[in-house]
């Protein structure tokens, strides 16, 4: 009979001995799975930034084409943009044109 008992006992000593760690290792997958996650939202919101920064480029790249096509320069239709874009910083109370320190 003893050796049955110390059979048991020696089999919950070692499930608990292995629980510890298991449980350390739960708990650091969720906090890697937290980073992950706020990582994954950090680039997405990266992405979206990006996206609404590249949108005005696309303007440009099209006016110069037609620029190019209707036999205006570059710089003809850069600083008809340049004007447009004082305009519309003014329109939002900024007021700020271009090459002025604000």
């Amino acid at each position: 009979m003893l050796w049955p008992m110390l059979a048991l006992a020696l089999a919950f000593t070692g499930i608990a001995v292995l629980a510890v760690p298991a449980v350390r290792v739960f708990v650091e997958v969720r906090r890697l799975a937290r980073q992950v996650g706020e990582s994954s939202r950090r680039i997405t919101r990266a992405a979206e930034d990006l996206e609404r920064a590249t949108a005005p480029l696309g303007g440009h790249v099209d006016a110069l084409r037609r620029g190019r096509d209707d036999g205006l320069s570059s710089d003809d239709v850069l600083s008809s943009h340049d004007v447009l874009s004082s305009e519309a910083g003014a329109d939002r109370g900024q007021g700020l044109t271009h090459g002025s320190a604000g």
